[in-house]
């Protein structure tokens, strides 16, 4: 049973991970900081690139939590 919670718990990180590459990671934290639950926010990541998306509540924080397309600073 322990191995099943930590294989689970590896495939749930993998996954942070990579659905955050190339994030600053304190960036969607500090989009969140002077705002309330399900406002809409905004970071950059290295590239410059915007992510948008609501402010979210994790580990007692607001997060901001991608719900559209990225827009790549290449392609503005």
């Amino acid at each position: 049973m322990s191995s099943i919670i930590l294989l689970f718990s590896f495939l749930i990180n993998t996954h942070f991970v990579h659905a955050h590459a190339g994030v600053q990671a304190s960036a969607p934290w500090i989009a969140c900081e002077l705002k309330k639950k399900d406002e809409p926010c905004e970071y950059r990541d290295h590239h410059l690139d915007i992510y948008r998306g609501t402010c979210q509540e994790a580990a007692g924080k607001l997060i901001c939590i991608r719900n559209k397309s990225i827009i790549k600073e290449k392609e503005k």
